[in-house]
């Protein structure tokens, strides 16, 4: 079996190789989704139980659906009522900072 370190090893060989093939690259991919799929996990996990049914996020999303959700939502010809928006978007946004920071590590690789 292969040690996190083999592992770490072999992804930057195949990262900085000049001349890569197309399944060494998968493997590339598959390391990294496999790493993001793990971190939205575990992210999920923490940050719900931190953000229960706080003020702050409540009022925030709740300003959101005011200020434009509410129109996207009808233009979409979704129909959600503010309740169900509301629950939405705090089941949502552990997600959604997950992502932020997924965007903000990969900006690094351009």
């Amino acid at each position: 079996m292969l040690s996190p370190q083999d592992i770490k090893q072999h992804l930057l060989t195949i990262i900085f190789d000049d001349d890569p093939t197309v399944p060494q690259l998968l493997t590339v991919v598959v390391a990294f989704a496999f790493f993001w799929f793990i971190f939205f996990s575990t992210m999920k996990v923490i940050i719900r139980p931190l953000i229960h049914n706080k003020k702050w996020l409540l009022d925030a999303i709740s300003k959101d659906y005011e200020r434009g959700a509410k129109r996207q939502l009808k233009d979409l010809h979704i129909d959600m009522t503010k309740d169900e928006f509301i629950a939405f978007a705090v089941r949502d946004w552990p997600r959604m900072q997950s992502i932020y920071l997924q965007h903000f590590v990969g900006s690094f690789f351009c």
